[in-house]
C-alpha cells in the first residue's frame, strides 16, 4: 500500500519541461529523484555530503593526514579516494580536523 500512494504521489507532480503535457509520468523529462538522508542529521555529515567530490585534507586523532574527495558518506565513516586512487574508510569519531581545498590538488 504504502508504494502505491507513493507512485500516486509523484506520478502527480508537474513536470518542469517546455512541452504541452501535465504529468512527469508522460515523458522522461524529470530531474527528479528520491534520496533517503535517514542518518544523516548532524552538520559534519550535511557537509561532506553537500562538499561531495571537492578536495580536502583530512587531520585524524591518531596525526594521519589524508588529501583526497569524499567518495562515499556513511552515518559514521568516510570513504575518501586519495591521490593515489585508492580509497581509504575513516571513521567520524577519528576526524580531528578537515580542510577544505579550493582547487585541484595535483600530485
Amino acid at each position: 500500500m504504502y508504494s502505491e500512494d507513493r507512485n500516486k504521489r509523484h506520478n502527480n507532480r508537474p513536470c518542469n519541461c517546455q512541452r504541452h503535457h501535465h504529468h512527469v509520468s508522460c515523458c522522461d523529462c524529470s530531474n527528479f529523484f528520491d534520496l533517503n538522508v535517514a542518518g544523516l542529521t548532524n552538520n559534519l555529515n550535511a557537509k561532506l555530503l553537500k562538499n561531495r567530490c571537492r578536495y580536502m585534507e583530512i587531520t585524524t586523532s591518531g596525526g594521519y593526514e589524508l588529501i583526497g574527495r569524499t567518495d562515499n558518506v556513511g552515518i559514521d565513516y568516510v570513504d575518501i579516494k586519495s591521490l593515489n586512487g585508492t580509497v581509504v574508510t575513516v571513521l567520524k569519531d577519528k576526524i580531528d580536523h578537515i580542510k577544505w581545498l579550493k582547487t585541484e590538488y595535483h600530485y
